[in-house]
């Protein structure tokens, strides 16, 4: 016999609008978004203590080891800034695997019940500045591991956005660990998908693309004498724009790039160039996902009308709660990395032999100077290549107070 479906009854509704709520409900933020302030702001050990203990099991655990390596990347803290980014790897590469079972709470409530993963070029980025976590010890070897890894997300990315920054960080830890026909092809494609730059695949040294307006205060760069040594300096500018807009062809247009220079002992050792803006990339990746994301969101409207419908047959006034209640929840996933840099490029210029230090002059686009530091770490050398990155931040010493999570 053919077993009866059992019809809706009003108790129904009241449980599965409780349910909806409750999966739709995510963890506190406050800490999260006073580190984040905290991070923007310079005062890098209070960032740092508002994420000292992370929720378990929770669905943006993987945002939140994101940003609190940035944060410890920082501060220097190599070794726990690789613990919090290795473990968001192995989490996001689980959920890759094991999503299906929450597939049908993004489709009764939103894309905001799905445990984040970030977007393909996040987690590329991922790889990227572990590898830069590497290079500041000097682990060749390991920089390398990451390099393959970022290879893969880029070979394996379909049609999401090229990243050239990253394509570039492989190829250079290819290059220091010796594998040199891997790190000229990656230095080819780095090139390929940079209108900005041009990259000699031999030795990835950099100069401006011949259809690149170059700023007229800035020199070209001077040829590095063979055997010389030189400095390569991955440079990260500002912070990403929130992702709201970001779905429109015409939210958030990319802006005119800013760029540094480099200077060790007073002399104008060259200039830095960009590879990379995450907002263009979020854009892109937007682009590629809005036709699956419309489908995906009508789909759902078209289910919880159907739902309160089917109550409002039984109870006309709990239908309508439910109705209202379930498209109430109707909100765009606009969880995203937000401690990643806004602009990241990439500086190769001839240096001292014996460098201890440099200083970075970041500038606007029309020639003002933001922001002038000296950089003594990380700096490595592997033969005669020097290593080092760095961003427009200032931090502060005195760190703010935590924010005191209430009791979960």
């Amino acid at each position: 016999m053919t077993p009866r479906r059992r019809r809706l009854i009003p108790c129904d509704g009241v449980v599965l609008l409780g349910a909806a709520l409750l999966l739709a409900s995510g963890c506190a933020t406050p800490p999260l978004n006073q580190a984040r302030s905290q991070y923007a702001s310079g005062h890098l050990q209070g960032a740092e203590e508002n994420l000292a203990n992370l929720p378990d099991n929770d669905k943006d655990r993987v945002l939140f080891l994101m940003e609190r390596g940035m944060i410890r990347q920082s501060l220097f803290k190599y070794e726990e800034s690789t613990r919090d980014w290795l473990a968001a790897v192995q989490l996001e590469e689980d959920l890759e695997t094991h999503s299906a079972s929450k597939a049908a709470a993004s489709m009764m409530i939103n894309d905001r019940a799905l445990a984040f993963r970030g977007f393909p070029y996040e987690q590329t980025l991922l790889h990227t500045f572990l590898a830069k976590n590497y290079l500041a010890q000097g682990r060749w070897d390991d920089a390398a591991v990451e390099g393959r890894n970022i290879v893969r997300r880029q070979e394996n990315r379909g049609t999401f956005p090229e990243d050239s920054y990253s394509r570039y960080m492989a190829g250079l830890t290819f290059e220091l660990a010796g594998d040199f026909d891997n790190a000229q092809m990656q230095y080819r494609l780095a090139g390929e998908s940079n209108r900005l730059v041009r990259i000699d695949p031999p030795t990835g040294r950099l100069t401006p693309a011949a259809n690149a307006s170059t700023n007229t205060l800035v020199p070209l760069p001077a040829p590095i004498p063979a055997g010389s040594s030189e400095l390569v300096c991955f440079l990260n500018f500002g912070q990403t724009a929130p992702r709201v807009g970001l779905e429109s062809p015409d939210g958030n247009v990319v802006q005119k790039s800013p760029y540094a220079e480099i200077f060790a002992n007073g002399i104008c050792l060259g200039r830095g160039y960009l590879f990379t803006s995450t907002d263009e990339l979020s854009r892109k990746t937007w682009s590629e996902l809005a036709l699956r994301k419309t489908s995906k969101t009508a789909a759902r409207i078209a289910m919880k009308v159907a739902i309160g419908n089917a109550i409002s047959q039984v109870n006309e006034n709990l239908g309508s709660l439910v109705r209202l209640g379930l498209l109430a929840m109707e909100m765009p996933d606009d969880r995203y990395w937000v401690t990643l840099p806004q602009w990241m490029g990439v500086a190769r210029v001839p240096c001292p032999a014996n460098l201890g230090s440099f200083d970075v002059v970041f500038y606007h686009p029309n020639g003002m100077v933001i922001r002038r530091m000296k950089v003594t770490r990380p700096l490595t050398r592997r033969g005669k290549t020097w290593v080092s990155f760095c961003r427009d931040i200032d931090p502060i010493t005195d760190p703010q107070p935590a924010l005191i999570a209430p009791p979960r």
